[in-house]
């Protein structure tokens, strides 16, 4: 788990007030592109050549952050895997030009590892980030809210 915070306050302190001008996803590819489910995400932020990449982590819970370039994947009978500018697909086209004011991890006190990330915005409703197993889920709705869950949120600026 310390990694993975870790790496999620050194992307924040980064980008913090950055604008966002582009979302690439890593997008499952069979007969038609599933963009509700990216399987990788990048954040592309104003003034930034850096490439960042969230992703499933291989515990099937933790949401990953690495520095790393989106490629393309070929999975034989299986389809492919394709990286796409989604930012004009919704939800994603709602949060480019916008600047994130704040940034939290999402802890699963339940599974002991950061499952997810918030980012808020001023006069906006909150991006999460969350690793759904095998396909990551990118919400203005908190998942979390009506659920069992025992998660808290850390703070990555502090």
């Amino acid at each position: 788990m310390n990694s993975s915070l870790e790496n999620m306050k050194i992307w924040a302190k980064k980008f913090f007030d950055k604008e966002i001008e582009a979302i690439y996803g890593l997008i499952y590819f069979l007969d038609s592109p599933d963009l509700d489910a990216p399987q990788r995400l990048q954040i592309k932020f104003s003034g930034s050549n850096e490439e960042y990449q969230f992703s499933c982590g291989r515990d099937g819970t933790t949401l990953a952050l690495e520095r790393a370039w989106l490629i393309n994947r070929d999975l034989g009978e299986y389809g492919k895997e394709i990286v796409m500018d989604i930012s004009g697909a919704e939800p994603y086209s709602r949060y480019i030009g916008l600047s994130p004011n704040n940034f939290h991890s999402i802890l699963s006190q339940d599974d002991n590892a950061i499952v997810g990330m918030k980012l808020s915005f001023s006069n906006n409703p909150d991006i999460f980030l969350i690793n759904a197993g095998d396909e990551l889920l990118f919400t203005n709705l908190n998942p979390f809210e009506s659920s069992d869950y025992n998660i808290s949120f850390i703070d990555l600026l502090s």
